[in-house]
């Protein structure tokens, strides 16, 4: 077994059923293909199912993970390529969850079949064909969504609508932290077996969990330019880089300045914000999922606890992408935005390269 996900841990979300945007006639007419049945495909699958979409197929070209996903989702359809399950379509919807170097190509197969597209971060593991892609969903009338699943953190949520009503006053600065030991992500495989270690399949600590220059630009404004390091620091990974150390500087005028790593053997995953009027913590490992906020003013210190778990906030995200089909809406996060926080990761790469800050 390689972590298949617990049906049963979405059985609790088919009352969302009911939603008054997403009618159950809608969700049993449905008709979704997952490529990739890797965890996050699977995680993908779990959710569908527990929604009652009405059909639902997965991509998977590893004979062992084809048949440990019949044995534990059942009666599906489960095909080695992508042609296979294409011949046996037509689907209304294609989740793209194999490895990045792929995204643009499997995206660019589901818009020629007329399907909408969610899509996994990265949107692809380079700039190139990327627009074209794009373009082509947008002529078809087909909707791009790309999954930055952090959008949907209740907590998150919460720092957005303080900072959005102004109660920070002038943002000056943030920190923003994730590291993690990648061999402990998947410990039922090799990290040598896994995308993130290998450049090839568009492996990379930066376009991994950059979810974080997402929610930089989400809360501070558009990136405007970047100076950074990126490299192999370790030994965690086959080829790919394990660390990225970046500022960025913001439209608003706002300066971050984030920290990547595969290595840390301590997870962290955490943000400080610093305005004219406090300060907020942001931490969603060590104290599960909160936000402390810190009144300069008056010296006092609230705490929000999150209720979304991960799996809840997965569950929100693909939601999200089933409204907008239903009401022909942009999603939370577009291919356009996606786009632009991959050429934000190119340039983080480049002013390592180059030893200098690049504008974008």
């Amino acid at each position: 077994m390689f972590g298949l996900i617990d049906i049963g841990e979405y059985h609790k979300w088919k009352k969302r059923r009911a939603d008054k945007q997403l009618k159950p006639e809608f969700l049993s007419s449905l008709r979704v293909l997952v490529v990739g049945g890797g965890s996050v495909g699977r995680r993908y699958l779990a959710i569908l199912l527990g929604l009652g979409v009405g059909k639902v197929a997965v991509v998977e070209p590893r004979e062992d993970r084809r048949a440990e996903l019949a044995e534990h989702f059942g009666s599906i359809g489960i095909y080695a390529a992508e042609d296979e399950a294409y011949a046996s379509g037509p689907y209304d919807i294609v989740i793209v969850a194999n490895p990045p170097a792929f995204h643009v190509e499997s995206g660019t197969r589901a818009v020629a079949v007329g399907a909408h597209v969610l899509m996994e971060k990265s949107i692809s593991d380079k700039i190139a064909d990327v627009d074209e892609f794009l373009r082509s969903a947008e002529k078809a009338g087909r909707l791009v969504g790309v999954c930055y699943v952090y959008r949907f953190f209740d907590t998150l949520q919460y720092i957005k609508k303080f900072l959005d009503e102004g109660r920070l006053g002038k943002i000056y600065s943030a920190q923003i932290t994730f590291s993690e030991y990648l061999p402990g992500w998947h410990p039922w495989e090799k990290p040598a077996e896994w995308y993130a270690s290998q450049k090839a399949l568009g492996g990379s600590e930066l376009l991994d969990e950059n979810h974080t220059i997402d929610f930089a630009t989400w809360f501070f404004g558009s990136i405007t330019s970047v100076a950074g390091h990126v490299a192999r620091a370790a030994d965690v990974t086959v080829d790919s880089d394990d660390f990225a150390e970046f500022t960025c500087f913001h439209s608003s005028g706002v300066v971050s300045q984030i920290h990547q790593d595969a290595f840390g053997r301590k997870p962290r995953k955490d943000m400080w914000i610093m305005g004219e009027k406090g300060t907020f913590f942001w931490d969603s490992y060590m104290g599960g999922n909160l936000v402390e906020w810190y009144d300069g003013e008056t010296g006092k210190v609230e705490i929000f606890k999150g209720r979304v778990s991960r799996p809840d906030a997965f569950v929100e995200l693909v939601l999200d992408f089933l409204r907008a089909v239903a009401e022909n809406r942009p999603p939370q996060v577009g291919g356009h935005e996606a786009l632009r926080t991959l050429e934000v990761c190119a340039a983080a790469v480049r002013s390592s390269a180059e030893g200098k800050r690049i504008n974008l």
